[in-house]
């Protein structure tokens, strides 16, 4: 996407990439904004009320159903002694952070894109309002398979505890597997290297040599184990090389 800038006066190529470089990860009006000021242009965008009326018609059950919720206690203190007060709160503040719904509310982008179905918006710095709620209900549903893995080893019967552990644990994996594709979609510019200080990530990085010690040979072998597996004699030998001759070599030196 390229803009052109005004014909009149002084334009060169770096006020042309200028605003290309920060308008180009923006939403709409941040861009016809910058049309306006170099260009003289003025559109506006008229967005139909039906997103924020759905918003605002899930917000207002959600509040009904908690006024409902509250109502049940006898007295103030009750509520706010009640452990499930805690886990209302903690819900509620944990979607708001996760979900972006301050970022909907100031800059109220679609829901969805309703011309090819998406769900999630393709740029990493924008967002559609129905992602962030997506991705809460996914965490949420992790921490209820969770819940029901650490409690169904304490079920009476046994056939109820084999089917809540494999039930459980299939779900876990396959809502976990699909949340790290919606990370990997969404932060797919991140490199694991710059989330770690340059001196840890040289040393998970770095070779094996001579001089090595114990800690990151034992690294280096969780990775054989983790990812490089192939027989168990093939591990022997790692193990041997990398960790039962440097051990042998330090304690007996000739």
């Amino acid at each position: 996407v390229y803009v052109l800038p005004e014909s009149s006066g002084d334009s060169s190529l770096g006020d042309l990439m200028l605003l290309r470089e920060s308008v180009i990860m923006a939403p709409a009006e941040r861009l016809l904004k910058a049309l306006h000021v170099r260009l003289g242009i003025k559109i506006e965008v008229r967005k139909p009320p039906g997103q924020l009326l759905v918003l605002g018609a899930a917000f207002t059950v959600l509040l009904a159903f908690v006024a409902s919720w509250a109502a049940s206690f006898d007295t103030f203190k009750d509520l706010i002694s009640s452990p499930r007060w805690y886990i209302a709160v903690s819900w509620a503040f944990f979607a708001t952070g996760v979900s972006g719904i301050v970022y909907s509310i100031l800059n109220s982008p679609q829901l969805f894109s309703v011309r090819d179905g998406m769900l999630f918006h393709p740029a990493n710095r924008s967002q559609f309002a129905l992602e962030g709620f997506l991705v809460v209900g996914l965490m949420l549903l992790l921490a209820v398979c969770a819940i029901v893995l650490f409690e169904a080893p304490r079920a009476k019967w046994w056939t109820t505890r084999h089917l809540g552990v494999l039930l459980g644990f299939s779900a876990f994996a396959v809502l976990f597997i699909g949340l790290m594709e919606v990370y990997l979609f969404k932060t797919g510019f991140y490199r694991l290297s710059e989330t770690f200080p340059p001196e840890v990530w040289n040393w998970i990085s770095s070779s094996i040599k001579r001089k090595t010690g114990i800690p990151k040979r034992l690294f280096r072998l969780g990775q054989v184990f983790l990812f490089e597996f192939q027989s168990w004699g093939q591990y022997y030998r790692k193990v041997k090389t990398l960790l039962l001759d440097y051990v042998y070599r330090v304690t007996f030196p000739s």
